[in-house]
């Protein structure tokens, strides 16, 4: 068998159990947009987010600044294209990916 891992899975991805259960108080109890913290349903948003790189890092035994989460947005080969090539977009003084 394979040991390939598959991660475009950009229409539809299959969810391991683990996964799901994680993620259920955000489908279906915290709602919030990670990138609004001017309210606390986007601080938690956003504290989750960074959680998650977290995890995702040690995982992969990465510096949680070198994980990007991308989404199906209107311009992701953008933000693919400059994490590849290591060139944050700026606005202002922040290194947006």
């Amino acid at each position: 068998m394979s040991r390939t891992v598959y991660l475009d899975h950009h229409a539809t991805t299959p969810l391991d159990e683990r996964v799901f259960e994680a993620m259920r108080p955000y489908f279906v109890q915290e709602f919030g947009n990670p990138a609004s913290t001017t309210h606390p349903w986007g601080r938690r948003a956003a504290e989750a987010v960074a959680r998650a790189r977290a995890i995702v890092a040690e995982f992969l035994r990465a510096d949680p600044d070198e994980i990007l989460f991308t989404s199906g947005r209107p311009n992701p080969t953008t933000s693919r294209s400059r994490a590849r090539l290591g060139r944050p977009a700026r606005r202002g003084g922040a290194r947006i990916w």
